[in-house]
């Protein structure tokens, strides 16, 4: 028979299990919304760009409206792989999800509610928030060979939060493109401009962004480079390079 401390937190559980399907309906909402605005902003986008490039042309400056769409085409390329990688990102974070909850259910259960897992060696035993469980509170024998071990949860868990560290690195790149985006629709972007959106496409992309580039992107080919370089030198730590260069996009 159940407690009712053990009553109470199955149903805080479930609760929480609802809000995260709420949750996780209302990102894939989202991510649909901003989907159908993007292909409408980029429509838009296209036929602005169309026309200033036009009276660039007529002005004779070929090479800043060459610069501009290719710029334009960059952040759209990339907008895309950011959606896609969010996308990705929020079934794998169910699945992962599943898999958690799946590995609380089989897991031993303290009579204060906690969900324990002892080491594959069967010495340590830590609960689900990894507190380590003395064994003056609980004999490591008393939980059986068939539950999931310490090992497996930790990695489960940990497979969540790199997860979720991706998904918080993708939003902000989102967020950082659509700034990008709107000081280009502002106009008059100096050569230092361009360095900056050129860097922030090149440098500060996200793996699961960069992954999803075609070959001939800058970023991809960066990623190439810089792999290249890691393995052709030593590490150098602790040397002071300076601050970096100041940009009025604001770009991280």
């Amino acid at each position: 028979m159940m407690t009712d401390f053990e009553t109470a937190l199955d149903m805080a559980r479930s609760v929480k299990s609802d809000v995260a399907d709420k949750l996780r309906e209302e990102g894939f909402r989202r991510q649909g919304e901003r989907i159908e605005k993007r292909a409408e902003k980029t429509r838009d986008e296209q036929a602005e760009t169309s026309h200033l490039l036009t009276a660039i042309l007529a002005s004779g400056d070929t090479k800043y409206a060459a610069r501009l769409k290719e710029l334009n085409d960059r952040i759209g390329l990339h907008h895309n792989a950011a959606i896609e990688a969010l996308l990705e990102n929020q079934e794998r974070l169910d699945a992962v999800q599943l898999r958690v909850d799946q590995l609380l259910s089989e897991a031993y259960v303290l009579p204060d509610g906690r969900r324990v897992f002892k080491s594959q060696d069967g010495i340590r035993v830590e609960d689900e928030f990894g507190v380590v469980v003395t064994e003056s509170e609980l004999d490591p024998n008393s939980i059986e060979d068939y539950r999931p071990t310490l090992e497996v949860w930790e990695a489960t868990w940990e497979e969540k939060q790199t997860l979720n560290k991706e998904r918080e690195e993708l939003i902000a790149y989102q967020n950082n493109l659509d700034q990008a985006q709107t000081l280009i629709d502002q106009g008059g972007l100096s050569d230092d401009d361009f360095a900056d959106l050129d860097d922030l496409m090149t440098s500060n992309v996200p793996d699961a962004v960069r992954s999803r580039l075609p070959g001939s992107d800058p970023a991809y080919r960066a990623e190439s480079r810089q792999a290249e370089a890691r393995n052709d030198s030593f590490e150098l730590d602790g040397f002071d390079t300076g601050d970096p260069k100041s940009s009025r996009f604001g770009l991280k």
